[in-house]
C-alpha cells in the first residue's frame, strides 16, 4: 500500500530565506506556527506595511490583522496541516504601521525553520478592481448556491440572434448535460407538455409586448422523462442597436414548483373536505380577533338565526354576546374569559340565542385560542357554533319518557304489591262479612246489638270498597266495557253524591241535553266521579262552598282543548270544579302518585286520583288538573265518544223470577281456608242445600272419583296450595261433563275468566261479595236441575 503520511515540509535556514526573499518583489514573511511570531520578512513587506526590519520581526500575526479578523485568523491557523503543499487563496484585511487598512490575498505553505514548524506566507495587495472582481465572483457563487437551493434557474435569449445563456441550475432543472450547451428556443419548447405549449408561447409574447414581468406555470418533461411542474417569470429589455437592428433580450427564471403544487392541491382538497364536512354538519365557523373585537363568521351563523342571505347582519363579538339569553350570558362569557386567560384547554358552552323572530334557539359553541402574543396575551380565537335545538328538545323528550317509564315501573310495582295485598284481604273480608250477616240474622231485627253490628258491616263494606280501589289502581280488575249513556250515569251518581255531601256544600250540575254514548265500564266511571266529588268536598275544609259537575261534548262549552295524548276523535268532557283551598305548584305534579295525599290522617288513602287516572287511561281518555292556592281546583276528564246506537229503546225486560230455596241438592265446597269453607257451607245449608267440604284439590278430586254422581254442584276456591280451582274444574269436565262448577276468588282477572270459560266453569264469584251473591247464584244454576239423589254420597264413607 502507498504511504499515506503527509509529505515532510521543506527545511530552510536563515541564509536560504534571505536568498528566497531577494527574488520575491511581493510582500512575504515567515511566522512560527505555535507562537505566531514573525521569524523573517522580505523587503517588499517592509515597503507595503511601513515597518523597519527590526520592528517587523518584533510583531506577531495578531499585530498585522484587523482586530475584527484576529479570532478568525487564529481559528484558521489551527486548522492548517503540517504537511507540505500550498493553501488555497484567502482574502484578509491587514493594517499598516500607520493604521491604514489594506486588503491582501494570502497564500501560505508549511516549512521548517530553525527546527520549528513555521509557515511561509506570500501576500498580494488587492486593488479596487480586484476587489470588485472578487465581490462579483462571490456574488455569482452565492447566486448559484441560492438558485440550487431554491431550484430556480436563470436564462436569457437575444431575440434577434437567438443567442441563449443558461445558469448551472437551469441544466439541473431540465436534466440536461451542461456540456451540450443550452437548447435553442424551439428545442426548449419541445420539452413543454403539449397541453401547456400554446399558453407558454403566449406568455413570452406578452412579456415582449408589455415590457413588464409575466408569470406562468406549465408542465415540462425533463430529459430523463420525468414530468415536472415549472413556473416561469419572464420580462423583456431593449438593447442598444446592433448592425442597424434594435435588439430585445428576454430574461427570466425557471423554478421547479412540483412539490409546491402538490402541497397546494393537497391543501385545496383538505379545505374542500373541511368545507363539505362543515356544511354537512351544519356548523357555523367563526374567527375572533381578540385585540380588535372584530369577528368573521360563515354564512351559516345568520342562517341559524333566521336571516336571509340578502339581509344585513351584525357579526361582531359584541352582537354575539348580546344575543345570548340573559340567564345563560354570565356563564358563557365566564367560560370564554377562563379560556382566554389560559385556565382551560378549550372553550365550550351551550346556551340559548335570540333568533330574528324573537324565538330562543339552543346553540353549542366550541373554540380555542390559536395565537398569543409574546406575553401570552390572546390575539386570535377560532371555533364553531352548532344548532342543537332539535337535539335539546329530543333530550328533553327522552328525559320525559324516562320519567314516565320510571313512574310506570313504580306504578307497576305498587300495583303488583297492592294486588297481592287485596287478594289476601278479600279472603279476610269475605269471612268477616259473611259471619256478620249470619250473626245479624241469628240475633233478630230487634236485638240491641243490631246498631253496633250495622256499624261493623258499614266499616266492612268501606274496607271492601277500598280493596276495589286498590284492585282498580293495580289494574287487576277485569275490564268489562259496554255501550252506555254518560248523562244518565252522571245523573244517578249525582243523586248518590247529594246524599253523601253536607248541607254546606252546594252541589250544582250543568249537563248536556244529549246522552253522549261511550264504550265504558259504568261502575268504574261512577267510582271515578265519586272519588272526585269526595276530594272536592274535602277541599272545602268544612267551609260553605260550591261543587260544580259539568258534562258536555268537547268544544261546545268554550273549554280549553283536551290534553295531549287523547285520540283524535269526538270526546266528552266531564269536569268537577270546587271553590276550595286549591293546590300549589309543588303539589300538582304529584297528585296522581299512589298513596300521596295532603289530607289529614283518617280522611284519605292517597289512592283516589291514582285510581281515577288508571281508570280513565284504561278507557282511552285523558285527565288534567288546573288548580292554584285560593282559586279552587278543576279536574277535567276527556272520554272518547262512541257512535249513537240506531235504537236504544225497546220492550222492558220481564222481571226476574225469584228462585226458590234449595231442595236438598248436594254441593261440594273446596277451600284451603277452613274459616271460609265453614262459612260457605253454613250459608248454603241455611238455604236448604246439603254440603260437604274438602280443604285441598287432591282430596276433592278423590271424593269425586269415588262417586262422580254424588254431587249436584262444586264450589271451589281458585288459589290453593296443592292445586288450583281450574285444575279441579278440568278434572271434573273429564269425570262428569255437565256438572256445574263455580270458582270463588279474591282476585278475578281477565286471564282467569278466559281460562274458566274454556274449561266450562259456570260462574266466577268475588270472594269478598260471596256471602251476598252465593245463594242466588247457586239457586240460579240449580233451578232446572234434576231432583237430589241420596245423601250423604258414598264417597264420604257415611252409611
Amino acid at each position: 500500500m502507498p504511504d499515506e503520511r503527509p509529505e515532510e515540509p521543506e527545511r530552510f535556514d536563515d541564509l536560504e530565506l534571505e536568498r528566497l526573499f531577494a527574488c520575491l518583489p511581493a510582500p512575504a514573511w515567515v511566522f512560527d506556527r505555535e507562537t505566531l511570531r514573525i521569524l523573517a520578512v522580505s523587503d517588499g513587506a517592509l515597503r507595503v506595511y511601513g515597518y523597519t526590519h527590526e520592528e517587523f520581526l518584533a510583531l506577531t500575526l495578531r499585530d498585522l490583522r484587523d482586530p475584527s479578523d484576529v479570532a478568525a485568523m487564529e481559528a484558521r491557523v489551527r486548522t492548517l496541516t503540517p504537511g507540505n503543499g500550498p493553501v488555497a487563496h484567502s482574502l484578509w484585511r491587514h493594517r499598516t504601521r500607520d493604521g491604514t487598512p489594506i486588503d491582501v490575498d494570502i497564500v501560505s505553505r508549511a516549512i521548517i525553520v530553525r527546527g520549528r514548524p513555521a509557515r511561509l506566507v506570500a501576500a498580494q495587495v488587492v486593488t479596487d478592481r480586484e476587489r470588485t472582481i472578487e465581490a462579483l465572483r462571490r456574488s455569482e457563487a452565492s447566486l448559484a448556491s441560492a438558485q440550487q437551493r431554491a431550484q430556480i434557474g436563470s436564462w436569457e435569449i437575444e431575440t434577434t440572434t437567438r443567442a441563449t445563456a443558461y445558469s448551472a441550475q437551469m441544466y439541473r432543472l431540465l436534466g440536461r448535460d451542461p456540456a451540450l450547451g443550452p437548447p435553442d428556443f424551439e428545442g426548449f419548447m419541445a420539452m413543454v407538455d403539449p397541453r401547456d405549449e400554446q399558453g407558454l408561447r403566449a406568455h413570452y409574447r406578452r412579456a415582449v409586448r408589455e415590457g413588464r414581468p409575466q408569470r406562468f406555470a406549465f408542465r415540462l418533461r425533463r430529459a430523463d422523462g420525468e414530468l415536472r411542474w415549472m413556473e416561469a417569470m419572464s420580462d423583456a429589455h431593449s438593447e442598444p442597436p446592433r448592425d442597424g437592428a434594435q435588439g430585445i433580450v428576454l430574461r427570466g427564471t425557471l423554478q421547479d414548483v412540483t412539490d409546491r403544487r402538490a402541497a397546494e392541491e393537497a391543501l385545496r382538497q383538505s379545505e374542500e373536505r373541511w368545507k363539505f364536512a362543515i356544511q354537512g354538519a351544519g356548523d357555523a365557523v367563526w374567527d375572533y380577533d381578540v385585540e380588535t373585537g372584530a369577528e368573521y363568521v360563515t354564512r351559516r351563523w345568520p342562517e341559524m338565526l333566521g336571516y336571509a342571505a340578502d339581509e344585513s347582519f351584525d357579526a361582531s363579538y359584541r352582537s354575539w354576546a348580546e344575543r345570548i339569553h340573559p340567564e345563560d350570558r354570565t356563564a358563557v362569557l365566564a367560560n370564554v374569559q377562563a379560556h382566554l386567560e389560559g385556565r382551560t384547554p378549550s372553550y365550550r358552552s351551550e346556551y340559548r340565542a335570540r333568533c330574528k323572530d324573537g324565538r330562543w334557539k339552543w346553540i353549542a359553541v366550541r373554540g380555542v385560542v390559536v395565537e398569543r402574543g409574546p406575553e401570552g396575551r390572546p390575539r386570535r380565537m377560532v371555533g364553531t357554533r352548532s344548532d342543537i335545538d332539535d337535539l335539546k328538545r329530543a333530550r328533553a323528550h327522552e328525559h320525559e319518557l324516562e320519567e314516565q317509564l320510571r313512574q310506570s315501573q313504580k306504578m307497576e310495582s305498587l300495583g303488583t304489591l297492592a294486588g297481592g295485598i287485596a287478594h289476601d284481604f278479600n279472603n279476610i273480608l269475605g269471612a268477616m262479612l259473611g259471619h256478620l250477616q249470619l250473626a245479624r240474622e241469628e240475633a233478630g231485627a230487634e236485638h240491641p246489638l243490631q246498631p253496633r253490628l250495622e256499624q261493623i258491616e258499614r266499616s266492612g263494606r268501606r274496607a271492601r270498597e277500598l280493596v276495589q280501589q286498590i284492585l282498580a289502581f293495580s289494574r287487576k280488575q277485569p275490564q268489562a266495557f259496554s255501550l252506555i249513556a254518560l248523562r244518565p250515569l252522571v245523573v244517578d251518581t249525582l243523586a248518590l253524591m247529594r246524599s253523601m255531601l253536607p248541607a254546606s256544600a252546594q252541589l250544582e250540575a250543568e249537563l248536556a241535553d244529549e246522552p253522549l254514548w261511550a264504550e265504558a265500564n259504568a261502575t268504574q266511571l261512577q267510582q271515578v266521579l265519586m272519588n272526585l266529588a269526595t276530594n272536592a268536598w274535602h277541599a272545602l275544609e268544612g267551609q260553605p262552598g260550591r261543587i260544580v259537575v259539568r258534562l258536555a261534548r268537547a268544544g261546545m262549552d268554550g273549554a280549553a282543548p283536551p290534553p295531549a295524548g287523547l285520540r283524535l276523535q269526538p270526546h266528552a268532557r266531564l269536569t268537577v270544579e270546587d271553590s276550595g283551598c286549591g293546590m300549589d305548584a309543588a303539589t300538582l305534579p304529584r297528585v296522581f302518585e299512589p298513596f300521596f295525599t295532603t289530607k289529614p290522617v283518617g280522611r284519605g288513602t292517597g289512592l283516589g286520583l291514582a285510581v281515577a287516572h288508571g281508570i280513565v287511561a284504561s278507557h282511552g281518555g285523558a285527565i288534567a288538573i288546573d288548580s292554584a292556592p285560593g282559586r279552587g281546583t278543576t279536574v277535567a276528564i276527556h272520554l272518547p265518544l262512541a257512535d249513537t246506537p240506531a235504537a236504544h229503546a225497546g220492550e222492558p225486560a220481564p222481571p226476574r223470577r225469584a228462585a226458590a230455596n234449595g231442595a236438598g241438592q248436594r254441593i261440594l265446597v273446596v277451600d284451603d281456608d277452613e274459616v271460609m269453607a265453614l262459612l260457605l257451607a253454613e250459608l248454603l245449608a241455611r238455604a236448604g242445600y246439603r254440603v260437604a267440604t274438602q280443604h285441598d284439590a287432591p282430596s276433592a278430586l278423590a271424593a269425586l272419583r269415588a262417586d262422580p254422581d254424588g254431587y249436584d254442584l262444586v264450589l271451589t276456591d281458585f288459589n290453593m296450595p296443592n292445586g288450583s280451582g281450574l285444575a279441579v274444574a278440568g278434572e271434573i269436565a273429564r269425570l262428569r261433563a255437565g256438572l256445574p262448577v263455580v270458582i270463588v276468588s279474591g282476585y278475578v282477572t281477565d286471564e282467569l275468566r278466559a281460562e274458566a270459560t274454556r274449561l266450562g266453569v259456570r260462574e266466577l264469584l268475588h270472594k269478598e261479595s260471596s256471602a251476598e251473591t252465593l245463594t242466588a247464584t247457586v239457586q240460579r244454576l240449580l233451578g232446572e236441575a234434576s231432583p237430589p239423589g241420596p245423601w250423604p254420597p258414598a264417597s264420604l264413607g257415611v252409611g
